[in-house]
């Protein structure tokens, strides 16, 4: 389970910083009819399950394994987050080379509550992101978790590679918009386009729409898939 920050350890956006090691946890299937991605290891299970390793974690060093690079627009990118009321970071980073991206939490709050997280994943060198409020990383969550289950060894291996190359943005800045009712999120996939429409139901949940272009059904289209997002985290 990733290690949320609290008031004794958390970021405040102006002195960011990483160092070093441990493994991230899988997301796997849940045996319950409803998967819930809203827990609070839910960015250290997401992550993992999209293929990225952590980077780093902590205050001591920098970006190793060819990310240095990455720091400084990333630095910029999660200091523009506390405009939008997100002044808190996770410590740990994670990255994926194929393609190139870097995945932080953001949160805004320090308190254990997903439902306020933001995921943000930084491609072009750190010059551009993508932001997934709660709506949208649970969509991902749910999207991948319904790839991936019952599959395990190479398998399970091949569909989370799959993951990574048709979910993961890939450098085109993201395009979006929201009303009272309705949210969409479109960004550029290395193997091609992936949107998200979410929608108020009249019960007052949100269900959301996914078409991911780079995994094509046999007549050539896009696969869509559709989740109703449980009512709330699973603390």
């Amino acid at each position: 389970m990733d290690r949320l920050v609290d008031r004794r350890t958390a970021l405040r956006v102006a002195g960011l910083g990483v160092a070093s090691t441990v493994a991230a946890p899988a997301l796997t299937g849940c045996a319950a009819a409803v998967f819930n991605p809203a827990t609070i290891g839910w960015y250290g299970a997401l992550t993992s399950s999209l293929g990225a390793s952590l980077l780093a974690t902590g205050l001591e060093t920098a970006f190793k394994a060819g990310w240095e690079s990455w720091k400084a627009g990333r630095d910029k990118i999660l200091q523009a987050q506390q405009d939008e009321g997100f002044g808190w970071f996770d410590l740990d980073c994670y990255g994926d080379h194929i393609p190139p991206a870097i995945f932080s939490k953001a949160l805004r709050t320090t308190e254990s509550d997903p439902m306020s997280d933001r995921l943000i994943i930084c491609v072009q060198g750190g010059e551009k992101y993508v932001a997934f409020d709660p709506w949208a990383w649970q969509t991902l969550a749910m999207f991948v978790d319904d790839l991936t289950k019952d599959r395990e060894g190479d398998d399970l291996a091949r569909y989370r590679a799959l993951a990574s190359t048709t979910l993961t943005p890939a450098g085109t800045a993201p395009t979006g918009s929201s009303t009272n009712y309705s949210q969409l999120l479109r960004y550029q996939a290395r193997n091609g386009g992936v949107e998200f429409n979410a929608s108020t139901q009249s019960n007052g949940q949100t269900r959301v729409q996914i078409i991911v272009e780079g995994i094509p059904k046999s007549n050539g289209g896009p696969t869509i898939k559709e989740f109703t997002l449980p009512r709330g985290p699973e603390i």
